[in-house]
Order: C-alpha cells, then sequence, then structure tokens
C-alpha cells in the first residue's frame, strides 16, 4: 500500500495509531474502579482471536465485494488491490466527521489504480446504496419487532424512523437525478451562476455541461450494474449481509471476552439502531 499512501504520511499513521491505543490505556485507569473490569487475560485469549478473526474477515469481505461490483459493471481489480483501497478508505472515515471522508478517499484511490472515475464514482455509490439498504430494512425491522427488547427511548426511536425516512427520501431522489442529466445541468448552471462562484469560475456554463457529461457516463455505468442479473445482485447484498455481521459481531464476542454476559441478539440490535444513528450522513 505505499504507493497508495506517501511514505511522509506513515508517521501520521503510527502516530494515530498511538493515540489510539494511549486512549483505550486511558479509558481502562479511569474505569477499573468505576465496576469496570480492566482486560483480562481471557480478552487477550481465544475471544480476542475470534474478535480479530471477525474484523479480518470484514476485510476480505469487503475486497470481494468491491471486486464483484466492479467486474459487474466493466472493471477488473486486484483482490488485494481492493482490500488496500478498503482499508485506507476507512481509515479516512474514522477519522472525519460522520465517516464522510471515506467515499471520496475510496473513489480518489480507485481512479489512481487506472480505474475511470465514472466507475469509481458508481462503485462507491453502490457500496453505499446497499449499505443505505441493509439498514433501511433492518432498523425498522428490528423497532416492529423488537420494540422491547431495544430499550431505547422515545427520543432516540423517533430519531431512527425519522433518518430512515430521511435515507430513502434521499434513495430516490438520487435516482431521479441520476436519470435526469440536463436537469442537473440547469441545477449545476444556476448554482454555479452565484456571486461568490463567478468570483473564481471564467465560464460556468461550461463547467455544468462538463458535469452532466459526467452525470451521462455515470448513469450508463450504474445501469450495467442493473442488468447484471438477479443472481449477481443477489451475490451482492449476501456480502453486504456477511459484511454488516461481521461487524456487528465484534462487540459482543469482546464482552463476552470481558466476562460480561450479555443477550447477543440484544447487542448487536442496538449497535444496528445507535451505529445508523452515528454514521449516517443525508
Amino acid at each position: 500500500m505505499t504507493h497508495l499512501v506517501g511514505r511522509r504520511h506513515w508517521r501520521g499513521l503510527l502516530l494515530a495509531v498511538i493515540l489510539g491505543l494511549g486512549s483505550l490505556v486511558f479509558l481502562a485507569a479511569l474505569t477499573a474502579d468505576g465496576g469496570v473490569p480492566l482486560p483480562s487475560v481471557k480478552v487477550w485469549g481465544p475471544y480476542f482471536g475470534l474478535a480479530l478473526a471477525l474484523v479480518v474477515g470484514l476485510w476480505l469481505m469487503e475486497g470481494l465485494r468491491t471486486k464483484a461490483i466492479l467486474a459487474l459493471i466493466g472493471s477488473r481489480i486486484g483482490f488485494w488491490s481492493a482490500v488496500q483501497v478498503h482499508l485506507a478508505s476507512n481509515f479516512a472515515a474514522a477519522v472525519t466527521p460522520l465517516a464522510g471522508g471515506g467515499p471520496p478517499v475510496a473513489t480518489y484511490l480507485l481512479w489512481r489504480r487506472g480505474i475511470p472515475l465514472d466507475r469509481s464514482l458508481a462503485m462507491v455509490s453502490v457500496r453505499l446504496l446497499l449499505t443505505f439498504g441493509f439498514f433501511a430494512v433492518a432498523v425498522p425491522a428490528l423497532l416492529l419487532c423488537s420494540w422491547h427488547a431495544l430499550e431505547l427511548s422515545r427520543w432516540l426511536v423517533a430519531a431512527a424512523i425519522g433518518a430512515v425516512a430521511i435515507m430513502l427520501a434521499s434513495f430516490f431522489l438520487f435516482f431521479y437525478f441520476v436519470y435526469r442529466p440536463p436537469l442537473v445541468e440547469r441545477l449545476a448552471s444556476r448554482f454555479l451562476r452565484v456571486v461568490p462562484f463567478r468570483l473564481f469560475l471564467h465560464n460556468p456554463e461550461q463547467i455544468a455541461a462538463a458535469i452532466e457529461k459526467e452525470v451521462v457516463k455515470f448513469s450508463r455505468t450504474l445501469t450495467l450494474l442493473l442488468q447484471g442479473g438477479w443472481g449477481n445482485l443477489t451475490l451482492l447484498i449476501a456480502y453486504t449481509i456477511a459484511i454488516w455481521a461481521l461487524f456487528f459481531g465484534v462487540a459482543p464476542v469482546l464482552l463476552l471476552g470481558l466476562g460480561l454476559k450479555v443477550p447477543w441478539f440484544t447487542a448487536t440490535a442496538r449497535q444496528i439502531v445507535l451505529y445508523f444513528l452515528l454514521t449516517y450522513v443525508p
């Protein structure tokens, strides 16, 4: 991953890791006398190994999904390259508010790998749409079927319902604009004519036309994916479910390693709702 992350950036990555480990030690020291047990030998034994295996499995599954999406839209990338792109973009998401830095970094890194921009955008967009679809189904289902087990406040339930509604509206608006490039050009032209933009742009109309051209290419690429057949789409959905199952399985395993007997379903279900609220970007 040396050519994806420059040598001068490794010091920053190392500093981030050191700060993260230091934060864990600091929090453990603060909570040592508050009834929360410090990590015991059990955590660093089989439970920690199982949690680590889940994380590595998550990375590998993301690599397989990235390869599958790109293959459907006519591009190829090596498996380990796909894993590296995921790790780098995941790091960017982890250090930016609301994980908003992940998609742009993934798009850029795929482009650096020789994937055309429209296909890079399509891959990242499809991955986001699959994530939206997972939460759009999982969160309402949990709220309807496991209301009492979640033990969430009314404010959190209302926030989750509102976020799902906004997400679904964003989902439909996305497809509405993607398949109406002339409308996108008109909106972009009006937007770029605003005084602050005209101070820096010499030809807003030309830029708006370029945006329309990219939207046309993007919509054609997305159509290739939708024409891939139900078998391929089912495979992508299966990858997505497996990815989130691995992700949400880490915390219950670590809690068991700490000696805390928690209901597996409740711990996973509450994670799904709370993670959705914490990381959702309209």
